[in-house]
């Protein structure tokens, strides 16, 4: 028979379960959205294969999307085996695990304090808070989400291993912990918090250099998923070089990401998919370097006074120690040292972060009320202003969640509350000449150039749009400034991409044989044919016929030739956008 405690217990893991999914309940009605969900999923043919040997290959010999993180490949990959592409029933699998990291964080931190509504508020806290929208409504982050299964996990394991001292629970511990980080490498800090977590709510008593020791088995797989992935992201472009931003920039936005973080946290509004690196937001050259350093400064000199005062307190409140650092250690793998794609801060970043916040001010609003809790009103202040703040929270989730209903509405609301983010405003004309609205979508790609005049991606889709309409004078221009963007150029790196690069050489190439101008047309296709041959057949048939416009029959009869050998593939003189979204690198 179930004791009154274990029922309690049980109910109130039941009634967290729910409350996580309500938010995102929604989201079954959702679509795919043009912001990476096509590298993950709708345009990726190893995906849409379903599960299979070949794609569970696949998976852990890729870094495509600039990651590696086959377990997260082989959960999209069974999830077109189950449900086909139906976008409804991937988002819910997405609100399914936000509810089970939910039910995880509240058991663990029951079983680990023994404190049953202060672990309930936490988790509360978790579910609900509309900075989580981005990790669960979102597809393509279902990364964020098996991450911190398989690293709530091995926390709930190991503490069960810091009480009895089993070697099965260590490993299983650590097996948890490889499962996280082969779901995304979020958690690499995570074997300096199973350190903190010893000192509280663990409490063991090991000597340091024991307890540090246990930790290299974790330490080492950090070490090699750090590796990994750095590779990835840099041989996939990802990452920023430090002439693009420089250091001391890079450190001065971490500083103020944590203090934009904590506020967020506390007051979650004008929440967006995207905010804008300051680097790339107008007037950084004249104004935006020194208001930066001045907001780093004042961030760090907080920052340093928090820190100090929780390590004076550590004995007193050691609960208060463990959550500042768990905030601060969790949020070190994306706070921009490493500079990966073009945004300042994410939401997605907090998903396990804000978990030290909540810890901290749960246990130290309990605290600070220790002195009212003789008196008869207190248990109904306290349940009634933290029901209050969860019924807010959950509210504001609801609405943020409904703005991922898809694409168009997602970088609408993206523009309106960041409206220098050059990013959406392309991703928005996108989904806009994916429509047909021509005279819209030219007015976003027109914004995006007034925040950043030489942005690649805005210029190179003008091009495409204007090809489109029929005028190739304009879309050559445009096409030819994109090209022109800082790059090095000789070794076929272009900003825009080398996707965009090859396409939009293959249509310069393309008009300069219609107009007959052979020889620019030579030298567009020669670049072209450097990095495929898809669509050799038709350059050589079209430099055959520039040559023919020159009356040179005998380099026209050369090229049809040659053509022989290929097929007829060629790309559409209308090519343009396919109704998706650039994404930002290393999402």
């Amino acid at each position: 028979m179930i004791s009154k405690r274990k029922s309690l217990v049980l109910t109130v893991a039941a009634v967290l379960f729910l409350a996580a999914l309500v938010p995102y309940l929604q989201t079954a009605r959702f679509d795919f959205v043009g912001l990476d969900d096509d590298l993950y999923v709708t345009e990726n043919p190893r995906v849409k294969e379903g599960l299979t040997p070949g794609g569970v290959v696949w998976a852990f010999r890729t870094f495509h999307s600039y990651n590696w993180h086959p377990l997260t490949w082989i959960s999209h990959m069974a999830d077109v085996s189950l449900f086909g592409t139906d976008p409804g029933r991937h988002h819910l699998v997405n609100a399914f695990l936000h509810a089970v990291n939910t039910l995880l964080l509240f058991l663990l931190l029951r079983t680990g304090t023994g404190a049953l509504w202060r672990s309930a508020l936490v988790a509360a806290l978790f579910a609900l808070h509309p900075l989580h929208v981005e990790s669960v409504a979102w597809i393509s982050e279902r990364k964020d989400l098996l991450s911190t299964l398989f690293g709530f996990g091995c926390i709930a394991v190991y503490s069960r291993y810091g009480r009895s001292g089993k070697t099965s629970l260590f490993l299983a511990s650590l097996l948890l912990f490889l499962l996280s980080l082969l779901s995304k490498p979020t958690l690499v800090t995570l074997p300096v918090l199973l350190l903190l977590l010893d000192l509280w709510p663990l409490e063991r008593r090991e000597r340091p250099g024991r307890l540090l020791l246990e930790k290299v088995p974790f330490f080492l797989l950090s070490a090699g998923s750090a590796a990994v992935t750095v590779a990835a992201q840099y041989l996939g472009g990802a990452v920023r070089s430090l002439d693009a931003i420089p250091l001391a920039v890079r450190v001065e936005n971490a500083l103020w990401s944590y203090v934009v973080y904590a506020w967020k946290a506390v007051w979650p509004a004008g929440l967006a998919p995207y905010y804008p690196h300051p680097m790339d937001l107008p007037g950084w050259s004249a104004m935006g370097g020194e208001a930066l350093f001045w907001k780093a400064l004042a961030a760090g000199a907080a920052l340093l006074a928090v820190t100090l005062g929780v390590f004076r307190w550590r004995k007193r409140f050691p609960w208060l120690a463990t959550g500042w650092f768990w905030y601060l250690l969790t949020l070190v793998p994306m706070i921009g040292i490493v500079q990966v794609g073009s945004h300042a801060v994410a939401d997605r970043y907090t998903y396990v972060p804000l978990v030290g916040l909540f810890l901290a001010a749960v246990w130290g609003a309990a605290a600070l009320a220790g002195r009212w809790r003789g008196k008869r009103a207190f248990p109904v202040v306290a349940v009634a202003v933290s029901l209050a703040v969860v019924a807010v929270l959950g509210t504001l989730s609801v609405r943020q969640a409904s703005c991922w209903r898809d694409s168009e509405s997602l970088f609408r609301r993206a523009v309106r509350v960041v409206p220098d983010g050059a990013l959406m405003h392309v991703n928005l004309g996108n989904i806009l000449i994916g429509q047909g609205r021509f005279e819209e979508a030219v007015s976003e790609y027109g914004e995006a150039l007034k925040i950043r005049p030489r942005y690649g991606a805005a210029l190179y889709y003008l091009g495409q749009a204007w090809m489109r309409a029929g005028d190739e004078e304009k879309a050559g221009g445009y096409y030819t400034r994109a090209l022109e963007v800082r790059g090095d150029r000789e070794k076929g790196f272009y900003p825009i991409g080398l996707a965009k690069a090859v396409n939009a050489r293959y249509q310069l190439g393309a008009m300069a044989a219609r107009r007959g101008d052979a020889r620019e047309a030579e030298r567009n296709f020669a670049f072209v044919m450097r990095f495929t041959d898809r669509y050799r057949g038709s350059m050589l048939r079209q430099l055959a016929e520039a040559w023919e416009k020159r009356g040179d029959e005998a380099l026209a009869a050369a090229y049809r030739e040659k053509a022989k050998a290929y097929g007829e593939a060629a790309p559409s003189r209308e090519e343009g956008p396919a109704g998706g979204g650039d994404g930002d690198g290393g999402r």
